[in-house]
C-alpha cells in the first residue's frame, strides 16, 4: 500500500543501510560495505515486496551495489602485479577453477547428470562477486598485501568472464 506505510519502509530501508554503513565503519571495514550487504539481503524478498511497499528495495539493490564496487574497484591498480607474482595468480586462479569443479562428483552423486553436474560449476564460477567482497573486505583490514588483492581480482574476473562461454559449450553438449 502507498502513502503513510510506504514513507514508513521507504524510511526504515533507508535507516537501514545508514546504520548498516555506520556499524560496518566502526568495525574497520568500508562505509560503503554495510549498505552493500543490507541490500545483498534485500534482494531475496520476493519481487512484490520489493516493487511495491518497498520502492527503495530497488534503489539500494540496483545503485548501492554498483556503488561499492566501483568505489573499490577503482582503489584495485593491477598494473602494481609484477610479472614474478603471476605464477601465485595462476596458482589461486586455477586452484578457484578446480574447487568449483568439485561439484561435478556432488552433483552426480544426488542424481543429475553430468552435463548438468558441469552447468551447476560453471554457474558457481560466476561467483566472483562474492570473492571479492571478501577480498575487498580483508585488504581493508590489511590481512594481505596489494598482491594478493590484485591476484584474488584477477581470478574473480577471469572465473566471472569465461562463465557464459563454458555453459554456452556445456548446453550445446546437453
Amino acid at each position: 500500500e502507498k502513502g503513510a506505510l510506504g514513507d514508513l519502509c521507504k524510511l526504515g530501508i533507508t535507516m537501514g543501510a545508514i546504520l548498516c554503513g555506520v556499524a560496518t565503519d566502526r568495525l574497520g571495514f568500508s562505509f560503503i560495505l554495510g549498505p552493500f550487504m543490507f541490500a545483498v539481503f534485500m534482494h531475496p524478498l520476493p519481487r512484490e515486496v520489493r516493487t511495491g511497499l518497498h520502492p527503495s528495495v530497488p534503489f539500494t539493490t540496483t545503485y548501492v551495489l554498483p556503488t561499492f564496487f566501483a568505489q573499490n574497484g577503482l582503489s584495485v591498480n593491477l598494473s602494481s602485479l609484477e610479472a614474478g607474482q603471476a605464477g601465485g595468480a595462476m596458482l589461486i586462479l586455477a586452484a578457484s577453477f578446480v574447487g568449483k569443479m568439485m561439484i561435478i562428483p556432488v552433483g552426480m552423486m544426488l542424481g543429475l547428470s553430468w552435463i548438468e553436474s558441469a552447468i551447476q560449476a560453471a554457474l558457481l564460477n560466476c561467483r566472483g562477486l562474492l570473492v571479492l567482497v571478501v577480498n575487498l573486505a580483508a585488504a581493508d583490514q590489511n590481512l594481505y598485501g596489494e598482491a594478493m588483492v590484485n591476484s584474488m581480482v584477477v581470478m574473480a574476473l577471469a572465473s566471472t568472464i569465461v562463465t557464459i562461454p563454458l555453459v554456452d559449450k556445456l548446453m550445446e553438449l546437453k
